[in-house]
């Protein structure tokens, strides 16, 4: 992994986004199956995904955790992707909405007083650690089918309009597709749990990633060693919250405290300094 970190006065929490090089844009067969498997990780803004059910609903961390297989221009603003940002060239990524600081957590709950980091590298580890598990394990049967009919009604929203019903035949010329939404909904129709998964294990991992955290001056420093040095990163909860936790998910916390991520660099740049040679 290479990571940087863009320190930044008072920032409120800790912004992740993080990913890979992907080898296909949808002039691709196979981006119909990523696109399944993608709105079974991460769908934008869709509370069954399961980032957003790991790191959201059941530890209560953030407002929202997604992934994506191409571009999502002005992704806080639209629920649904736009026309007219075609691509060349592709990657995919995780974005973790802003977590807690430790600075944030102390100034909430005196019980977490003692606290040096606050929920980022454990939100990180949890989000690299469902990857994984994907990559490794697949979807089942089950969550394929459920997702592959919702994606089939739900791209269908795509094109409401005659400016977006044309922008979409524009980008399909781009990807040399008559009418990309017309054979991406043939593509989905015809996919199978077997092709799904062979597409996760061709084209996904989670070793080799990029990781970007703007987070608070005072974060910085504490989560660069944490980071560089694997520490375990337990979650930090406020009593009121722990007592109302599952066992499972305060064992899961367990195993995902300690999840391996082998880190090869990290920098930290000032937010000033962001965008300067």
């Amino acid at each position: 992994m290479e990571v940087e970190i863009i320190s930044k006065d008072n920032a409120l929490g800790s912004a992740i986004f993080t990913g890979f090089k992907l080898p296909i844009t949808r002039s691709h067969d196979d981006f119909a199956a990523l696109m399944i498997a993608n709105s079974w990780l991460g769908e934008h803004r869709k509370s069954y995904s399961r980032l957003y059910q790991k790191i959201r609903e059941q530890r209560s961390m953030n407002y929202g955790d997604y992934s994506y297989i191409e571009w999502y221009n002005n992704g806080g603003s639209n629920m649904l992707p736009r026309p007219g940002y075609p691509r060349s060239s592709n990657y995919f990524s995780m974005w973790i909405r802003p977590v807690q600081t430790a600075k944030g957590l102390k100034g909430q709950y005196q019980e977490l007083d003692s606290i040096e980091i606050g929920h980022a590298h454990f939100a990180l580890r949890m989000a690299v650690r469902e990857l994984n598990l994907l990559v490794k394990d697949g979807m089942t049967q089950e969550d394929f089918d459920l997702t592959r009919d919702f994606l089939r009604s739900y791209m269908k929203l795509y094109a409401q309009t005659a400016e977006q019903q044309l922008g979409y035949l524009m980008d399909s010329k781009f990807y040399k597709r008559d009418n990309w939404l017309s054979s991406a909904d043939q593509l989905l129709a015809a996919c199978t749990l077997e092709k799904v998964n062979a597409a996760i294990k061709k084209y996904w991992q989670s070793e080799n990633m990029f990781v970007s955290i703007i987070t608070d001056k005072s974060e910085a420093v504490p989560l660069a060693r944490s980071l560089r040095e694997g520490m375990v990163s337990p979650m930090s909860y406020s009593n009121a919250l722990k007592g109302v936790l599952t066992k499972e998910i305060l064992a899961e916390d367990e195993i995902v405290k300690s999840f391996p991520m082998k880190v090869g660099s990290i920098t930290i740049v000032e937010s000033n300094d962001v965008f300067r040679k």
